[in-house]
C-alpha cells in the first residue's frame, strides 16, 4: 500500500513538472511574441489618434481659409481616418456635397446668404464632430463665431485671384492689353530737353 501511494504521488509529481515546463517553455516563446503585438496595437492605436487630431488641428487653423491647400488636402484625409465613426462621415458627406453645388448666380442677395449660411453650418458640424470624438466639448457656434482671419489676408486672396484671372483672359485673348503712352515730365527727366531748332 506504502509503495503504491509512493507510486501515485511520484506520477503526480512528475506531471505537475511537466505541466510547469510546458508553461515555462509556453511563456518563454510566446510571451515576447505577445508583449511585441501589444506593443504593435497600442502604437498604431497611438499614431491613429495623432493623426486624428492633426486632421482636426487643420480644419481648425483653416477654417475660414477654405482654399488653403492644407485645408483642402485635410479634408481629402477626413474619410480615410475616421472611416469607421459613422457620425463624422455622414457630417463629411454633407459638406462635401454642398461644396460641390455651385454658388447661385443671378439670384436675390438673401438666396446667397442662405446658400452661404448653409456650406457653413455643415462645415462646422463636421468639426464639431471630429471635436466630440476627440473629446472636446465645443458649441457649434462658437466654432464658428470664434474663428478669425484677418481682412488683409481676405483682400491679398481676391486680389491674387483677380490678378490670375485677368492675366489669363489676357493671355487667351479674351481681354485687350491696353497700351499707354507715358511721357516723362521735364522736371523728373534726367536728360536736358533736345535742342530746338
Amino acid at each position: 500500500m506504502d509503495c503504491q501511494n509512493g507510486f501515485w504521488s511520484f506520477q503526480l509529481r512528475d506531471f505537475i513538472n511537466t505541466l510547469v515546463l510546458c508553461a515555462t517553455i509556453f511563456a518563454i516563446y510566446f510571451g515576447p511574441i505577445r508583449a511585441v503585438k501589444i506593443t504593435r496595437d497600442n502604437d498604431e492605436r497611438r499614431e491613429k489618434r495623432r493623426r486624428e487630431f492633426e486632421i482636426f488641428s487643420n480644419l481648425m487653423k483653416t477654417r475660414r481659409m477654405v482654399l488653403d491647400p492644407i485645408h483642402v488636402t485635410t479634408l481629402n484625409l477626413v474619410d480615410v481616418e475616421f472611416y469607421k465613426n459613422e457620425t463624422i462621415i455622414i457630417a463629411y458627406r454633407a459638406y462635401i456635397e454642398n461644396l460641390q453645388k455651385f454658388l447661385p448666380d443671378n439670384q436675390p442677395q438673401r438666396v446667397i446668404d442662405q446658400f452661404l449660411r448653409d456650406r457653413d453650418d455643415a462645415f462646422f458640424n463636421l468639426i464639431h464632430s471630429i471635436g466630440q470624438h476627440l473629446g472636446f466639448s465645443f458649441d457649434k457656434r462658437d466654432l464658428q463665431k470664434f474663428s478669425y482671419v484677418p481682412q488683409g489676408w481676405q483682400n491679398v486672396d481676391f486680389e491674387l485671384q483677380n490678378f490670375r484671372r485677368l492675366t489669363i483672359e489676357l493671355l487667351l485673348g479674351r481681354r485687350p492689353l491696353p497700351v499707354k503712352q507715358f511721357t516723362v515730365s521735364d522736371v523728373n527727366n534726367k536728360f536736358p530737353p533736345p535742342p530746338t531748332v
